[in-house]
């Protein structure tokens, strides 16, 4: 093709030393006769922490490369050198290996027309799994059950991650909401993780006490329940309250 090099250098950085405090591109110096490409693994420098295998910000225009390709990170990152264009880029992982990854799974096609251009970058998307996070602070009746709402109506199920943490406060209006969030999370996804523990019960909470048999079964629950909505909270009667109005809400169908 007219006006497009079809040759380019390759400038690869291997690792001896996964700790190590040395930049792995601090050795090149790239022949500018030809579109140069490093390929290196490593961690974009970062004042607010420490990191290994540090690479400079402005490792490609240093290191007089047209494009570094970056791998350790597993979320799409793209930098942008002081003309703005995209010369060092991680593409992430694959596949999404974890909650909290906010742009992985793609593959990135890079396409450098001749030394010196801007690379033209896409993201192609390969991921076939889905990682859901909800992290809810329920502040008000009825939010459990809109997150009920929200998981039942998630497509692919066999192909979706959910992890889902709650804090604030149970509603007794919310306790069957809640069984269907523990259920659908237990049971319809590729995999599922609940923790609900430091929901602390409201005192309407004590609204199903009445359907319990008189005696040990209502006072366990009322112990329960001043135990939960103690100053601190108990974490465990909280637990402890929510799985036994789960069973008991099982005995009862």
């Amino acid at each position: 093709m007219q006006g497009v090099e079809t040759t380019a250098t390759l400038y690869p950085c291997p690792v001896f030393a996964g700790d190590s405090k040395e930049d792995p591109t601090s050795w090149i110096h790239a022949d500018r006769s030809r579109i140069a490409i490093g390929i290196a693994h490593g961690s974009v420098e970062n004042a607010g922490y420490e990191q290994a295998l540090p690479i400079r910000r402005d490792a490609a225009a240093v290191h007089g490369l047209d494009y570094l390709a970056l791998g350790h990170f597993h979320s799409k990152n793209l930098y942008a050198d002081a003309a703005g264009a995209f010369r060092l880029a991680y593409a992430g992982t694959h596949e999404p290996t974890g909650f909290g990854e906010h742009s992985s799974g793609n593959v990135l096609i890079v396409e450098i027309p001749r030394g010196g251009a801007a690379p033209e970058i896409q993201a192609i998307r390969t991921g076939s799994l889905e990682w859901l996070s909800y992290r809810l602070k329920i502040e008000h009746p009825g939010e459990i059950a809109a997150l009920a709402a929200q998981l039942d109506a998630l497509p692919a199920p066999e192909r979706t991650l959910v992890e889902c943490v709650l804090d604030g406060t149970f509603f007794g209006c919310d306790q069957e909401a809640l069984g269907k969030v523990s259920e659908m999370i237990e049971g319809r996804f590729l995999f599922g993780r609940a923790l609900m523990d430091r929901l602390v019960p409201d005192q309407s909470g004590a609204a199903w006490f009445a359907h319990l048999p008189a005696g040990y079964l209502q006072d366990a629950a009322r112990d329960l329940l001043g135990q939960a909505c103690a100053d601190p909270p108990d974490p465990a009667a909280s637990a402890a309250l929510m799985e036994f109005a789960r069973l008991w809400r099982e005995v009862a169908q």
